[in-house]
């Protein structure tokens, strides 16, 4: 279906409707659980509630047990109540910035490795925290397959290739 709103003098709306079906010769098939990851301490701090259950179904697909935090406070609380290896972090939580939120997390005794879930409409988020050496960007909404390759290459184990021989 396709039709034109026009205004004289202000222009032009062109609109139309599709409709996709699946492809029934496509299957998607779930990625295995990121090596490492099964014992990873893993914070998740977003107040968006459809990003969260999103989020939640991959971890949950991967049997990944993680704490949440919505605001300000919840982030504050499980920083001092337990440790983190990542913290997956919203630009935005409902009382706090996610600068303010990785700046928290970046002054904490154990500084967790952060992974920054930005729209790719914020590019100041996107410039300011990629260079940051303990921080890592991911556009949102985050695909299973991103998300994946991302926390492997966090709970990768090092590279020893080019370390001395033990003497």
């Amino acid at each position: 279906h396709m039709w034109v709103e026009s205004t004289p003098g202000v222009g032009s709306t062109f609109l139309f409707t599709a409709r996709f079906g699946l492809d029934a010769t496509t299957t998607q098939t779930a990625l295995p659980c990121p090596q490492g990851l099964d014992r990873a301490q893993i914070l998740v701090a977003e107040s968006n509630a459809e990003s969260l259950k999103a989020l939640s179904e991959i971890l949950s697909a991967w049997d990944i047990t993680y704490t949440s935090a919505t605001d300000g406070n919840e982030l504050r609380q499980a920083l001092t109540q337990h440790r983190y290896d990542l913290c997956l972090l919203a630009s935005q939580l409902a009382d706090m910035s996610g600068t303010e939120a990785a700046e928290l997390l970046l002054n904490t005794a154990q500084t967790p490795h952060i992974a920054f879930m930005v729209q790719l409409t914020d590019i100041t988020a996107i410039e300011m925290w990629s260079a940051e050496k303990n921080v890592d960007v991911l556009l949102k909404p985050l695909l299973q397959e991103e998300l994946f390759t991302a926390l492997t290459r966090f709970f990768a184990a090092p590279d020893t290739t080019d370390l001395p021989a033990p003497e």
